[in-house]
């Protein structure tokens, strides 16, 4: 006798189109320069709806802003210190100055990332955080 007859369920599958995603995630990542990034990347121009719905999806996420830059300033800390260690092993220094637009330049991308990353997998159904569903 058999107690489980069932046999298991596939997982829901959805397709979305690589280029829209990308595109939204280009917004969400809330940069100023965000639609040159997109041109550059050959994806179409986002609708005025489009454009609504990420500062929607931004405006949520950014409950998350404490934790999204206390990460980002560890891991700046952290990947800073370590190119001043290994700068002996290069052909070339690492300044005070370009220390500086380095630690600029992560913690903006991580920030960047971790919104864009964050908002999507909201808009895809994949994580839910806030309460909000």
């Amino acid at each position: 006798m058999r107690f489980f007859n069932r046999r298991p369920q596939p997982p829901d599958r959805f397709v979305v189109s690589v280029k829209e995603v990308l595109n939204k995630f280009i917004m969400d990542c809330d940069l100023e320069e965000a639609q040159q990034v997109a041109t550059i990347l050959g994806l179409p121009p986002l609708s005025d709806e489009e454009r609504e719905a990420s500062a929607e999806r931004v405006a949520e996420a950014s409950t998350l802003r404490p934790i999204i830059d206390t990460f980002a300033t560890l891991l700046t800390a952290g990947s800073i210190e370590y190119c001043m260690t290994v700068s002996d092993d290069l052909e070339y220094e690492i300044d005070g100055d370009t220390a500086v637009f380095l630690a600029m330049l992560v913690r903006r991308i991580s920030i960047a990332t971790a919104f864009g990353t964050i908002c999507q997998l909201e808009d895809l159904g994949l994580i839910h955080y806030g309460g909000h569903k």
